[in-house]
């Protein structure tokens, strides 16, 4: 991962509303386990080893949609995200998101070196591209990055 710039939370939560994110930094209880004011917010580019640690979010819709069921998105089902409506509708978009950072997805983090890096907004989007590209190189994103993420409980359980 390479880490772009720093960003205030602020700009962060302005990029959230701009999308129309759903699961935002802070939300659904994860401020009660991770304040928001503890943790540290970055525009970052994916690198290829990154996706050995990189995950969707655990949610109920994602938990078919991976080989071994963990989230993983190396392990990406294609043929059933394909299925997917939202996949769909990017796939039909061929969205890149190496190009397209107005669609950034938004990812948290224990830390940055070598924990788990999970999607909380975008997941959509990040099958869509992994399926059309195979390859999260450069990929744009924003990362909230807090030492207590992984009790947070949408966080997938084997990390």
């Amino acid at each position: 991962m390479i880490i772009t710039q720093t960003v205030e939370y602020q700009e962060l939560r302005k990029f959230e509303e701009l999308i129309g994110g759903n699961v935002k930094i802070g939300g659904y209880d994860m401020d009660k386990i991770s304040p928001v004011s503890e943790g540290q917010c970055y525009k970052i580019h994916l690198q290829e080893p990154d996706i050995s640690r990189l995950y969707l979010l655990r949610e109920p819709t994602f938990t078919n949609l991976t080989f071994h069921k963990d989230y993983l998105l190396a392990g990406l089902n294609s043929d059933e995200a394909a299925k997917l409506d939202r996949v769909k509708y990017w796939l039909n978009k061929s969205l890149d998101l190496r190009l397209s950072p107005e669609w950034s997805p938004i990812f948290v983090s224990r830390n940055i070196e070598n924990s788990p890096i999970v999607t909380i907004d975008g997941n959509h989007r990040l099958m869509a591209h992994f399926l059309q590209h195979g390859k999260i190189q450069e990929l744009n994103g924003y990362l909230f990055v807090h030492p207590s993420i992984e009790k947070w409980g949408f966080m997938p359980s084997l990390l």
